[in-house]
């Protein structure tokens, strides 16, 4: 609701706000410790979101057989299956894919290069204030192109797609009951009632239909098209054993890093940054870290950036 003009009350209650305020800088936490240096930075990692792209018609019945038969499966192959042991998934994503001819290009496309940017944690990818411009662009990118991808996936699926992926899906089920036979599974003899799994495209196709409906809602199609969740460092600090096991591989993997013979950019940063220039265990690290952030105008000095950034 809009007041026009606003009452004086209202007037007078904003400028007091105001007034009294001060500077976002101003109010900024000093950096002075690992908590504080660790909340400077976000996580990054994989949405825990996933689209469901495989048919597994044969999973009732292998239910039903007995170790020993279902071991004689382990070499069955074929063109669409999952790479599991055994009679796997069936991927209509990978119909899709080979029916495009650019599996490989568009796959490179949807990766978000972040690494050189983030440090890796138990608990994501951590990336510091420097970078974060960087990464938040990078995730933006493959976010696009993944939502391109899934455009065309689903232009597909409503076209020839569907056809095609059931002419494949029947050779699938050809390949597994060809396998059953080469290898003597007698499937019969245990669960005769899913015979019909044989000849059925129900389960690819009701596949396909959940697909289609999950892409053509904007919600979903945004959540399966998101590269990577960024968010603030959760409250941990409190919960000793989580802080240990955030800590204990963030400066494991700074250590790992300091060995190569050639530092990505957060390396470069982090430790240029604290007085290291080569190979440094986990604890020199954490204690030249420390040291530093005893004096809390440090981090202000170097937060922008370092021209090896």
């Amino acid at each position: 609701m809009r007041l026009d003009p606003a009452p004086p009350a209202v007037l007078q209650y904003v400028n007091g706000v105001w007034d009294t305020s001060c500077d976002l800088d101003g109010c900024r936490s000093k950096v002075d410790s690992l908590a504080a240096f660790f909340r400077t930075g976000d996580l990054c990692y994989p949405p825990y979101a996933h689209l469901r792209v495989t048919a597994s018609p044969f999973k009732p019945l292998l239910d039903k057989l007995p170790p020993s038969e279902r071991v004689r499966l382990s070499r069955f192959t074929s063109r669409f299956a999952e790479k599991d042991a055994g009679i796997s998934a069936f991927n209509v994503r990978s119909v899709y894919e080979a029916t495009t001819g650019r599996a490989e290009d568009v796959r490179k496309k949807k990766q978000a290069r972040i690494r050189p940017y983030a440090v890796e944690t138990c608990y994501g990818y951590w990336v510091p204030e420097p970078f974060k411009g960087a990464v938040d662009q990078a995730i933006k990118n493959a976010s696009a192109a993944k939502d391109q991808f899934l455009e065309g996936f689903l232009g597909w699926l409503q076209g020839k797609g569907i056809e095609i992926t059931v002419t494949e899906f029947h050779e699938y089920l050809a390949d597994a009951k060809r396998t059953m036979r080469e290898e003597g599974v007698d499937w019969e003899s245990h669960a005769p009632e899913y015979g019909y799994v044989f000849e059925s495209s129900d389960s690819v196709e009701n596949c396909v239909k959940d697909l289609v409906g999950q892409l053509r809602r904007p919600e979903d199609r945004e959540k399966h098209s998101c590269a990577f969740v960024s968010a603030r460092v959760p409250e941990i600090w409190d919960d000793v054993v989580a802080r240990r096991h955030f800590e204990k591989t963030f400066f494991e993997w700074l250590e790992a890093q300091s060995s190569r013979r050639r530092w990505n950019r957060v390396t470069k940063w982090t430790l240029y940054n604290i007085g290291i220039q080569g190979e440094a265990t986990s604890d020199a690290i954490r204690e030249r870290l420390e040291t530093r952030l005893a004096d809390p105008a440090w981090y202000e000095s170097v937060k922008g950036g370092s021209p090896l950034s």
